[in-house]
């Protein structure tokens, strides 16, 4: 019988919720269509936004990109990119009260969302989550 050693190819990493943002390792890669042979929405989303990104997910709203780890201190802010286009009526008025909506080329003109949160070296993971969970409620289910 042959031996054979898995490898595991992503990894899916949590922090205690009183972890400093200045600990939270980047996750690389991104931007890949979670349906990929193995990966997850938990292997693309740094762990501070994953319970947002899942919550927009949940509400029928598509979230093109985050980041919430040490590199995000330098500039201030974690942040989670929405498809502007995938809002309804109703939450396209919400994010243009809270985010900063804009164009982006990716091959056709696209219309996002950022919702941004500022942070600091200080800044816990915890306190990252209760804030976009605030943000998160703010929006209703479209699914």
């Amino acid at each position: 019988m042959e031996n054979k050693k898995f490898k595991i190819k992503y990894m899916f990493q949590t922090y205690p919720v009183s972890t400093a943002i200045s600990l939270v390792e980047p996750i690389e890669e991104g931007g890949l269509d979670p349906k990929t042979s193995g990966r997850s929405i938990e292997t693309l989303v740094e762990y501070p936004l994953l319970e947002a990104a899942k919550a927009f997910t949940s509400k029928g709203i598509k979230t093109v990109s985050s980041s919430a780890n040490k590199k995000n201190i330098k500039d201030g802010e974690v942040y989670i990119i929405l498809d502007y286009s995938s809002l309804n009526e109703t939450n396209r008025n919400v994010v243009e009260g809270i985010a900063k909506v804009y164009e982006q080329q990716f091959g056709k003109k696209d219309k996002l969302a950022k919702i941004s949160v500022p942070i600091n070296d200080k800044t816990t993971v915890g306190d990252i989550i209760m804030k976009f969970r605030e943000i998160t409620n703010k929006f209703e289910n479209q699914s």
